[in-house]
């Protein structure tokens, strides 16, 4: 299945946690092939031992997985037995001090260690917050998914070209600083470990889809343990202000509840949306630098269905749909709450087993004109549907799923 990474609170620990993508994939361009939807280090090593970690700017801490921790010989404490945990959250342990290295630098720290969900395999082995890195000197190059830390870096030149913002100096998390409510400055969070574009908060969300109430929305869905199941709307912004910068062709949704603790908090950029930026951040001095790039608009890939199926909650199996107005999945006559049962002769039933099923992006990010046929069960009622696939987010995509005519 698919993982990004988002700042989550788990058994009281701020931690990264793990975002499980139900419905779709990190957009990239429809005739590009698939890229890493993670900021990965290179080089980086625990106690002497190559490790693969993503780097997670919105996390405030480390985290590693306890298969890595068993691998590398680590020593960690799990938590109580009697650890109370409220809906959603997952229990999580602590490393003894281990040494890690990342370039030249060479730093002491404990590790969370997080049990990986059932059904989920990952690729890397944990995350590395900004908090342990705060101090530090980022290249960030999201086009290639690459991060440079740099201990003795430059600022860029000429600086008039680069925009400047203020690193909010207290947040363990990447926070930007933009003019806000009077006495209070915005909080922009740059989020590497979101392979998503533009969050907002409710407030901006509620303004945005009120001055864009005919656009077109597919619908998406993950998981974290500290707050449980996300389903969120997505719709495609042409023209995007937040105070002084603008990003123009990006997904925007509204953001979950995680992020909302953040004093001032505006939005989220993850890597979609900073594709269209160059990112350099000086944590030392507490500021960042960015330069717009004036990159051709492409058609993206994303979930031409508009809806998703997931479950009420991680300890059921049913998968309950959530459609957008107006969608393929409503026209074909999908509802709220419906169960699906197939995926043409795919049996979803089984999707915490069948490594065929998850994550089914792959079916709903196929072309348009794609037809499957969906069985799903309606109260006490089973029924077929054949669904037509068709673009609803993207430069040029009218509510009618098509571009304009040149």
């Amino acid at each position: 299945m698919n993982l990004s990474f988002q700042k989550i609170s788990v058994a009281g620990c701020a931690l990264a946690g793990l975002a499980l993508v139900f419905a779709s994939a990190p957009l990239r361009a429809a005739d590009e092939p698939p890229v890493d939807d993670r900021v990965m280090f290179d080089d980086f090593k625990i106690n002497g031992q190559p490790v693969r970690m993503s780097f997670d700017s919105g996390a405030e801490t480390t985290a590693i997985f306890r298969p890595a921790a068993i691998r590398l010989g680590l020593k960690f404490s799990d938590p109580s037995p009697a650890t109370k945990l409220a809906p959603g959250e997952s229990p999580i342990g602590r490393t003894d001090p281990v040494e890690f290295q990342f370039g030249s630098q060479t730093m002491t720290n404990t590790f969370a260690v997080l049990d990986v969900p059932s059904g989920l395999h990952t690729d890397f082995d944990g995350v590395v917050g900004w908090g342990p890195l705060r101090r530090n000197f980022f290249v960030f190059d999201a086009a290639s998914s690459k991060a440079k830390m740099d201990a003795a870096g430059q600022p860029p030149t000429p600086a008039a070209a680069w925009q400047q913002l203020p690193l909010r100096r207290d947040s363990k998390m990447l926070v930007l600083d933009i003019p806000g409510q009077p006495g209070q400055p915005g909080g922009v969070l740059i989020d590497t470990g979101s392979p998503y574009g533009v969050k907002l908060s409710p407030t901006r969300w509620r303004e945005w889809r009120t001055a864009h109430a005919d656009a077109p929305t597919t619908m998406d869905a993950y998981y974290t343990p500290g707050i449980g199941l996300v389903v969120k709307e997505i719709a495609w912004a042409k023209d995007l202000i937040l105070g002084p910068l603008t990003l123009s062709n990006v997904p925007v949704q509204e953001a979950a509840v995680d992020v909302l603790t953040i004093p001032g908090y505006e939005a989220t950029l993850g890597l979609t949306a900073l594709k269209c930026q160059n990112v350099v951040v000086d944590g030392k001095n507490g500021v960042a630098y960015l330069s717009r790039l004036t990159l051709p608009a492409k058609p993206y890939a994303h979930n031409r269905l508009g809806a998703v199926f997931v479950p009420s909650d991680m300890q059921h199996d049913p998968l309950e749909a959530h459609v957008a107005k107006g969608s393929p999945a409503e026209t074909a006559g999908i509802r709220n709450g419906d169960v699906l049962l197939k995926i043409d002769a795919l049996d979803v039933t089984k999707w915490r087993t069948d490594p065929a099923v998850m994550p089914m992006s792959k079916f709903w990010e196929r072309p348009a004109g794609t037809k499957f046929a969906l069985a799903l069960k309606r109260g006490d009622k089973e029924f077929t549907v054949v669904v037509t696939l068709r673009d609803i987010l993207g430069p040029g995509v009218t509510a009618a799923g098509t571009a304009p005519s040149p």
